[in-house]
């Protein structure tokens, strides 16, 4: 199932299906915490800074979904979620912001969202 959600629904070209897709890998990271923090997050970490708006939107939103479950069960177990996600992950997690201003692609999604909001309102 989680495999599925990263594979075929983060990239979907349905925001809302994105968003869907990134809160269920939330709610099963409980379930998997090693497997999300050891295979699911550095697999997201390189989608997230592609060149794909709609994989790049859903993998930021599952690192964020995901980041914050791991969190809540470090957080249970009075550890530092940092004990759990890995250094290189933390790292390029933290990168994330700053490579996509470097290399203008955020101007890609304001350019997306304004074209649907001139087409449909």
């Amino acid at each position: 199932m989680i495999d599925h959600l990263v594979a075929m629904k983060i990239n979907h070209w349905d925001g809302v299906i994105r968003e869907l897709a990134t809160k269920a890998l939330h709610n099963l990271t409980p379930q998997a915490p090693d497997y999300m923090a050891t295979t699911v997050m550095p697999q997201l970490l390189p989608i997230a800074l592609g060149i794909d708006l709609h994989s790049r939107h859903g993998a930021i939103l599952a690192s964020a979904e995901i980041s914050h479950a791991l969190y809540k069960l470090a957080n249970q177990n009075n550890r530092p979620v940092t004990e759990v996600i890995s250094s290189d992950c933390v790292d390029g997690l933290k990168s994330i912001h700053q490579r996509l201003f470097d290399r203008k692609q955020y101007r890609s999604a304001l350019l997306f969202s304004k074209f649907y909001s001139l087409l449909f309102f």
